[in-house]
Formats: C-alpha cells, structure tokens, sequence
C-alpha cells in the first residue's frame, strides 16, 4: 500500500485555492523525477487544480487507491 512508500508528500489540507498552483509548482520542481504524493483531501475542486497542474507538466498520475481518494500520485 501507498502508506508503506517513502516518497516526497505535500499535503494541501489548509491551503485556499488561490495558493496551490505556486505552492505544487514548486514542489513538483523540487522533486521532479521522483514519485510523489500530493494530499489534497476530498475537495472536487482542490483535485481537479491539482490533476490540471500534473497535466501540464505532461506527468503520469494516479487518484488515491480503493480505500482513500484524497490523495493523487505522480510517477517518475
């Protein structure tokens, strides 16, 4: 499981909406070419930010797993 994995996490949880593109662009660079895990809750809108900054630095992902969706992991 997801949970066992050391890697790179950001957690969104606190952040308003108008900080997350900075606040994973940066994080994304700082860790570009590692698998990472971004938290971002259950907010449709917080993911949906999120999936669309992955997307257009062209990385593969994944949403959570079969237990938990509050959470997206990019590949190397």
């Amino acid at each position: 499981m997801d949970y066992r994995i050391n890697r790179p996490t950001l957690d969104l949880h606190g952040v308003q909406h108008h900080e997350v593109e900075s606040i994973c662009s940066k994080f994304i660079n700082k860790n570009f070419g590692k698998e990472i895990k971004i938290i971002t809750g259950n907010s449709f809108k917080m993911k949906s930010m999120v999936i669309n900054i992955i997307i257009s630095y062209n990385l593969e992902y994944r949403v959570g797993d079969y237990i938990n969706f509050g959470y997206i992991i990019i590949y190397k």
